[in-house]
């Protein structure tokens, strides 16, 4: 009877084992969800419109607004002092080049730090491809997983 007593618990210990590692699985598939979004944001020139929205009142706060589902508000911060991507938008506007995300590779670990590379493709020369990689860091910030900052490894030129 005690056998089966001990073979019954370690039994549901096993279960309780095995669902909290899927729990992990789902949280670690998330955080490279916010991740690839952000940087698919990040890199894709004039995304949803963002830029030709800020070329009507030159609003930066409503620009940098757009991240906000995905960026923390420090992260935020630092991309307008850095003008980045508003930098690349405009660039992209006057050499009427369009940088779109083709693949984008991320991982973070369960401390909220990863690396990243997004590969990119050109409207006007789709045999141009690029490969920008960096490095990422999430957060949670209200309740939900946020960048907090990323830095670029290689700068990567709008042409």
């Amino acid at each position: 009877m005690k056998g089966k007593r001990v073979l019954f618990a370690a039994a549901g210990i096993a279960i309780l084992l095995c669902s909290g590692c899927a729990q992990d699985e789902g949280k670690s598939s998330s955080a490279t969800t916010v991740p690839e979004s952000f940087l698919k944001e990040v890199f894709t020139t004039d995304f949803e419109k963002r830029y030709t929205e800020f070329q009507k009142d030159n609003d930066t706060e409503k620009y940098y607004d757009t991240f906000s589902d995905c960026a923390s508000e420090a992260c935020i911060e630092a991309m307008s002092g850095d003008r980045m991507p508003l930098k690349y938008d405009k660039k992209a506007e006057e050499n009427s080049a369009k940088a779109k995300v083709l693949e984008v590779k991320c991982e973070v670990d369960e401390d909220g730090e990863g690396e990243f590379e997004v590969l990119l493709g050109y409207e006007k020369d789709e045999d141009k491809k690029e490969k920008a990689t960096g490095q990422i860091t999430v957060i949670e910030e209200d309740g939900k997983e946020k960048v907090d900052s990323f830095f670029l490894s290689n700068i990567v030129e709008v042409k």
